[in-house]
């Protein structure tokens, strides 16, 4: 049973950080096109 709940936080923590690199990433690539298009504007 330790194992398995060991094994179910690993791949807790892991998803977190996938969703975190996902958010981060979307962010910054706003954050560039927003930066190109008010040099345009």
């Amino acid at each position: 049973m330790r194992v398995n709940f060991t094994f179910f936080i690993d791949t807790w923590i892991e998803e977190i950080d996938h969703l975190e690199n996902l958010v981060c990433s979307s962010i910054y690539r706003q954050k560039f096109i927003f930066g190109k298009m008010s040099k345009y504007l």
